[in-house]
This record gives structure tokens, C-alpha cells and sequence, in this order.
């Protein structure tokens, strides 16, 4: 096994800067990425409540503004069914959820001069991790952790001609690899449960237990807010 025990697959992958802030030429509409947030650059300034916000990408204005859906607002069966539906999607736009006000409230506009250690997030994987979890509760961390764990292994290990047990796995590392494991998950952890951890998602009685389809509408809850802050 490499020294580089990521070099075939990133969870997730540091994204270049420039003098605006975020190089936007390796994102686009419907990339996942997450990144520190931690001052308004609105013009009359705005409490920051998600400093280290999770957004599914629907519009690049550079050098000035990036828009798009904070998925740390949402409850997660809303997460899986946006990742689901749009992750890795050109097509993704305000416009494709403004009609779900729900969706609508969780709706940002960030500075690019504001966007601090960006990183890309690879979503299809991290749709994978989401099945194997059943909500986004306190007593649903130990889970998610031990899911994003078993799922990097998966991945680093799709070549092997049987995956092994993740213990015995585990053992296999040095302890430069074990490092670079432990960082992963834990960064995939922290930007996935950023919302549990802050206490930003905004609970809704109705939202269904059951799985969404991937090409299903998700159902409209109450209205809160139709605006598009800039943090």
C-alpha cells in the first residue's frame, strides 16, 4: 500500500486560492464543497451562524460571489434527496427548488473574498456514507462516523480482490497512513454533521422517514424565507 494512501481516491480535496479568495475554475454548478465562513462581508454585516457552511454550488459570479444551498440547514432526508438529485448536476439552479420554500430558506450568497481553506467534496461517494444512516440525531454520530470509515475503506481498498475486515484493515496502516485516515474522516464528519453540531437545522414535522426517490419533488413545507442573503 502507498505512502499516499489517498492519492487514488479524495473524500475530500483541498481547493486552490487566488488573490479574490476561492479558484473557482475546478467547481461548477452542482459541485459539493465546504469551507470556513467566519465574516460578513454583506454590506450592512450579518451574524455568521454557519461559520463552516456546506453548500451545493448553483452559481459562480467571480471574483466577487458564490451561490448556492447550505445543506446544514436542512433535515436529512432533504440532504440525501439533493445530493441524490443534484450533486455533480450543470443544471442546478435556484430556480429548480425556489418553488420548496423550505429548500428556499436554506438559499446563500457568500464573498469569495470571505471563502477561508475550501474544499471539494466528493457527493456521489458521500451518498453512499448517507444510506447507511438514519438521521442527522446526537445518537446517530458514532454511526456516521463508523459509515464514512467504512466507505473510505471500501474505496481505497475497490481494487483488492476481497475487501478486507476494517480491524484487520486498520492494523495494515503505518502510522502516517493512520493519520491521514483519521484526518479524512474526521473532515468528512465535521462538514457533514456541521449543522447537528451548531444546531442550525430547521426541524419539520412532516418531512417523510422513507427514503425519497432520486427523481421525486420533495414535499413543500411552511414558508420561512424566499431571500437570498449575502453572509
Amino acid at each position: 500500500m502507498p505512502q499516499g494512501l489517498f492519492e487514488d481516491f479524495q473524500p475530500m480535496q483541498s481547493l486552490a486560492a487566488n488573490q479574490y479568495g476561492m479558484a473557482t475554475k475546478s467547481i461548477g454548478k452542482g459541485s459539493l464543497i465546504s469551507f470556513e465562513y467566519l465574516q460578513s462581508w454583506a454590506h450592512t454585516p450579518n451574524m455568521i451562524h454557519d461559520p463552516r457552511p456546506m453548500i451545493i454550488v448553483t452559481d459562480i459570479w467571480a471574483p466577487q460571489y458564490i451561490r448556492g444551498l447550505n445543506l446544514h440547514y436542512l433535515t436529512f432526508p432533504y440532504v440525501k434527496y439533493i445530493l441524490k438529485q443534484w450533486s455533480g448536476n450543470a443544471s442546478f439552479s435556484y430556480t429548480a427548488i425556489q418553488a420548496d420554500k423550505y429548500l428556499a430558506s436554506a438559499f446563500r450568497m457568500y464573498s469569495l473574498r470571505g471563502v477561508k481553506k475550501p474544499k471539494r467534496l466528493d457527493s456521489e461517494w458521500l451518498v453512499t456514507v448517507l444510506n447507511s444512516v438514519r438521521s442527522f440525531d446526537a445518537g446517530e454520530i458514532e454511526r456516521i462516523r463508523a459509515s464514512i470509515e467504512q466507505q473510505i475503506q471500501a474505496r481505497l481498498q475497490a481494487k483488492a480482490s476481497e475487501l478486507t475486515a476494517y480491524d484487520e484493515w486498520r492494523k495494515g496502516l503505518n502510522r502516517g497512513q493512520q493519520l491521514q485516515f483519521d484526518t479524512r474522516v474526521q473532515g468528512v464528519q465535521d462538514a457533514l454533521t456541521g449543522g447537528l453540531q451548531r444546531n442550525l437545522t430547521v426541524p419539520q414535522s412532516n418531512v417523510p422517514t422513507v427514503p425519497m426517490q432520486p427523481n421525486a419533488a420533495p414535499p413543500t413545507q411552511p414558508t420561512q424565507s424566499n431571500q437570498q442573503p449575502l453572509e
